[in-house]
């Protein structure tokens, strides 16, 4: 059954029941106001926003019934805003099917919520109150509880009550915490079904100490005696090990961190298969492009896929780098593209475990510019002065010494100059040289060139 409801003026009502199993649909038009501090109990019923305006004032919006999670959701196209939200479902749940928002206390008597790949942002003073291992927020498909606050010298701060404590005795400016619930995957190995993204304002020289605590549901399969923290380097996780670790607390954690990003929690005895250093990617003198990477933690490692794009999108291969084994030390790795696209070049590195399961490293972007320079000197050999005509297809920067046969500089015949494209051409008298053999040296952006003359 549906009910449609066009307009609802709450004012200081202590109780408002909707208690039949159906469906409360607040259509477009709808004025929803509650003044004062109503409780308004929704009972085996999905609740739908459609509605143009909804002042909550301080009500309590309370999830009752025992219907599952299908047949209860919080669905609609208008923004969803609680400032009390309560779930109370008899060992069953709530399911989302959009973003809401909660300014006061989210609270948990019995029964989960499914974030089904939705957020919760946790506004004003927003926190989740008594979750625990029954009643606690969940994710089938992806989906965050995000809560925003100032961190300056915090000491054990729970923001929200997500499970994340911070200390430091740094100011670490406004601070965004998100909690998700998929685990962390790399190759073919997961962590626990939670981890925490992390990010400060001020993110550096923090010497911050982070519990991050999870319910037993949350371990994924893995023995909390095996626990240990990882955080992610932009690149790959790295194992952070940990600093203290309570079971019966269900909390780990680590001291002395300089900078936040994505924590997780996962297995000693299964950590994730590759752990990334650093990955560059540099053109050099040669016009081709130097790819350096390093590992710091190989297992089951198989090869490494060099892939380059055009647009940041589409990549295809350009070589293959078998592993050098299972290793706890770095390791070195260097490809050379020798036929880079003319503009940017897009370059990953994809890993490939012994299982054909695999993973990619950050993408890194070369600028490549061709300098097809031509010049021309004449006379040559000369008893005195040389004329140099070149051309630049493009505007660059061009430098012209003259060395010895070794390389050895002995006079600038044309400072550091940023040139528009066109045609050039430049005289230079060497009357007072010895006569001999002497090179004459074109540095036009990133490509040198080189060029034999001879006084006589």
């Amino acid at each position: 059954m549906k009910k449609y409801i066009n307009t609802i003026v709450f004012s200081i009502l202590s109780l408002c029941l909707f208690s039949q199993s159906g469906h409360l649909i607040l259509g477009g038009g709808t004025i929803m106001v509650a003044s004062g501090a109503p409780k308004i109990v929704i009972e085996n019923t999905r609740l739908q926003y459609d509605i143009d305006f909804f002042s909550i004032g301080q009500s309590e919006v309370i999830f009752k019934g025992d219907a599952g999670f299908d047949d209860i959701t919080i669905d609609g196209t208008g923004f969803i805003n609680f400032y009390n939200l309560t779930i109370d479902k008899s060992n069953h749940g709530i399911k989302l099917k959009k973003t809401i928002y909660v300014e006061n206390d989210l609270k948990f008597v019995d029964g989960l919520i499914d974030l089904n790949g939705n957020n919760i942002n946790l506004t004003s003073n927003g926190k989740l109150i008594d979750e625990s291992e029954d009643s606690r927020i969940i994710e089938t498909d992806g989906g965050l509880i995000i809560k925003t606050v100032n961190l300056n010298a915090p000491n054990k701060e729970n923001v929200g009550n997500l499970g994340a404590v911070i200390t430091s005795s740094e100011n670490l400016g406004s601070t965004t915490i998100s909690r998700g619930h998929q685990p962390q995957t790399n190759g073919g190995n997961e962590g626990i079904k939670r981890f925490f993204d992390i990010h400060p304002t001020i993110n550096t020289n923090l010497n911050a100490t982070l519990e991050f605590h999870y319910f037993e549901a949350e371990l994924n399969g893995i023995s909390e005696n095996d626990l240990t923290i990882f955080r992610h380097t932009g690149s790959g996780w790295e194992n952070m090990g940990f600093d203290k670790h309570t079971p019966n607390d269900n909390c780990i954690g680590k001291d002395n961190i300089d900078h936040f990003s994505k924590w997780t929690v996962g297995s000693i005895q299964n950590p994730l298969p590759v752990e990334w250093l650093s990955f560059n990617a540099k053109v050099n003198a040669r016009e081709t492009v130097d790819l350096n990477w390093q590992t710091v933690l190989e297992i089951d490692n198989a090869s490494f896929s060099i892939e380059k794009s055009r647009n940041g999108h589409q990549f295809f291969e350009i070589g293959k780098l078998n592993s050098k084994g299972n290793s706890s030390d770095i390791q070195n790795y260097y490809f050379e593209d020798k036929t880079p696209f003319s503009g940017i070049n897009f370059y990953r590195i994809k890993q490939i475990d012994n299982s054909a399961l695999f993973s990619y490293s950050e993408i890194r972007t070369v600028n490549f510019i061709h300098n097809d320079f031509e010049s021309v000197i004449f006379p040559n050999p000369s008893e005195d002065y040389f004329h140099i005509n070149f051309q630049l297809e493009q505007s660059s920067q061009i430098k012209i010494c003259i060395t010895d046969l070794l390389g050895r500089h002995l006079k600038t015949l044309q400072p550091s100059t940023l040139l528009p494209a066109g045609y050039y051409s430049e005289y230079f008298n060497l009357m007072y040289f010895p006569k001999g053999t002497y090179l004459i040296d074109f540095q036009i952006d990133r490509i040198n060139k080189k060029e034999k003359i001879i006084l006589n």
